[in-house]
């Protein structure tokens, strides 16, 4: 039987100091109960010992760092409180994921490498005393999300924003007039849109407006003979002056 066996070797052992024993576990668990305590030693070679899914049980609390942990001892360890703090596990080796979860308590940060809580994330990036030119200049465009500027002092460089009361009393107040704007070095489209209340024109190089254009081609003054090729003149209004053409 492998148990006789067992308690055969133990006994060799605590007698003769140091016999080597062979054993294959098949069918059961182990339970080591010895009064005297002797030492066992196994050897097995260069190979892994395989318990076929059975315990070693009745296992003494390791004193090395190379003994076998007994249940009781790691939960000791390792979920009751012997590891103090969080300072007792070694630092990790790859990125550490929460799984959704949060970190609590945490302290104030005091070094750059600190992780920082909400407080002072908050007091250090979003106080109500921080100033805009206290913080590090865009390297990128700024989007206001449809947001306004407001409160924008008058603008001293070409290069300083400019507020809508600004422009509007520089640029396109009711004073301002045509002839203050710099010309044109390209076409006007008016899209679709009027000029209105436009002069007479006087010059070549003048704009028309209807009345004069109505008046320099819809007022004919002949100053010759006109032929009308057989074709009548019809609709004339009845004549009033010596000279005007007379209807039938």
């Amino acid at each position: 039987m492998p148990f006789d066996f067992l308690f055969a070797c133990i006994k060799m052992t605590s007698v003769l100091g140091n016999t080597n024993c062979s054993l294959q576990i098949t069918s059961a668990d182990i339970n080591i109960n010895l009064d005297s305590n002797p030492a066992i030693t196994i050897t097995h070679g260069s190979t892994d010992i395989d318990f076929n899914s059975f315990k070693l049980v009745n296992v003494a609390d390791a004193t090395n760092d190379v003994d076998v942990l007994t249940k009781g001892r790691a939960d000791e360890l390792y979920l009751s409180g012997s590891i103090n703090s969080i300072t007792d596990v070694g630092p990790p080796t790859a990125d550490f994921s929460f799984a959704g979860y949060k970190l609590t308590n945490l302290g104030d940060a005091t070094s750059d490498t600190d992780a920082l809580n909400r407080q002072t994330a908050d007091g250090r990036y979003y106080s109500s005393s921080t100033t805009l030119d206290s913080i590090t200049a865009p390297t990128d465009d700024l989007s206001m999300n449809n947001n306004k500027i407001t409160s924008l002092a008058l603008p001293t460089l070409s290069s300083d924003a400019a507020s809508k009361g600004y422009v509007d009393d520089n640029f396109y107040i009711n004073t301002t007039t045509l002839d203050s704007i710099t010309a044109p070095t390209a076409a006007l489209s008016m899209s679709n849109y009027k000029i209105t209340d436009l002069a007479d024109a006087t010059q070549d190089t003048d704009a028309l407006n209807r009345r004069t254009a109505d008046a320099r081609y819809l007022s004919i003054s002949a100053t010759g003979d006109l032929n009308m090729e057989g074709y009548k003149i019809t609709n004339v209004a009845p004549g009033t002056e010596f000279g005007d053409v007379l209807t039938v």
